[in-house]
């Protein structure tokens, strides 16, 4: 029976492994065109289809938008930290705040963050796993 675990822990690892990658939505790596605005998931990345080997990945996203249905002092923000990698090699943060870094300069680029989804809502908790940072990458 001992020398049967370890096997059996192997297969139910390589089932995982495997249903975790037919997910559709989960999909490590997406083309985008410069200029073409660009949904990923938290952890994704997109390979600029026209760019030297540019690739964005997103790192990190925190949310702390006022959630619809309640009134708040402030509207809050949401930061995405991006990851620039490829012929530049840089790490971004941007918020969607009006006030705040909405674009910034990468290379020969620019990258601006449109928007954080889903909105908050009231009573609702989004895993981190399940947001998208909204962007777009255009040509100098």
């Amino acid at each position: 029976m001992s020398t049967r675990l370890p096997l059996l822990l192997l297969l139910l690892g390589a089932l995982m492994l495997t249903s975790w990658s037919c997910d559709p939505k989960r999909k490590l790596t997406q083309p985008f065109q410069l200029g073409e605005t660009v949904s990923l998931l938290f952890g994704q990345r997109a390979d600029c289809a026209e760019c030297k080997e540019v690739t964005v990945r997103v790192l990190s996203i925190k949310d702390n938008r006022c959630p619809k249905g309640v009134n708040c002092v402030q509207a809050g923000q949401a930061d995405v930290t991006f990851d620039i990698t490829g012929s530049i090699n840089q790490t971004v943060e941007l918020t969607t705040k009006r006030s705040g870094k909405q674009q910034a300069k990468v290379g020969g680029y620019t990258l601006t963050l449109k928007d954080v989804t889903p909105y908050p809502v009231d009573g609702v908790n989004v895993p981190n796993k399940q947001r998208q940072a909204v962007f777009i990458l255009e040509g100098a």
